[in-house]
């Protein structure tokens, strides 16, 4: 008898869930969402003329980063199941994750994490800071949007040639 082999075109995970599994991309991706988590929250503040941005930065910025990578992992998850069961009948024959149209695919997921980002920030991060409501919930706002993981929106093709053009396979 002839072996069965089963080919998993289907099943190839976006980017952004490959890059949890390796310890050095942990690295670069933590420092990159302090990096920007903190250039956020420091411009929101000066944008809003907050006075005490050092202090808001230092007794927020751990949880924001915290509650960003928690929300991007919902978000992730959320891609995946719409991607692998939802929409899986749309892919025929092809990856969902190497087309254009793959951004419509990542609204969804792109706007659970933008919506956790915002309710986890305005009601944890901000909460014991000592700011109004409004100041906690126009930087949570701020943040929402502005790190939202819009890096979901890029089709798998683009980082495989990005990849691609660093000597990476």
């Amino acid at each position: 008898m002839k072996a069965h082999t089963v080919k998993a075109y289907n099943l190839i995970f976006p980017v952004y869930m490959i890059m949890l599994l390796s310890p050095v991309l942990w690295v670069f991706m933590i420092i990159g969402n302090f990096l920007v988590d903190s250039l956020v929250l420091l411009a929101t503040i000066a944008i809003l003329g907050s006075i005490n941005s050092l202090r808001i930065w230092k007794s927020s910025i751990f949880r924001i980063v915290c509650f960003g990578f928690l929300s991007d992992l919902a978000g992730s998850l959320l891609n995946a199941i719409l991607a692998f069961t939802v929409l899986s009948d749309f892919y025929v024959g092809m990856t969902p994750y190497s087309w254009p149209g793959c951004a419509l695919l990542a609204l969804p997921a792109i706007l659970t994490a933008a919506i956790l980002i915002y309710i986890l920030n305005s009601r944890f991060a901000f909460r014991k800071i000592g700011l109004s409501l409004t100041i906690r919930r126009k930087l949570a706002l701020s943040l929402a949007v502005l790190t939202a993981p819009w890096v979901m929106m890029i089709p798998l093709d683009a980082w495989n040639a990005f990849f691609q053009l660093f000597g990476f396979r």
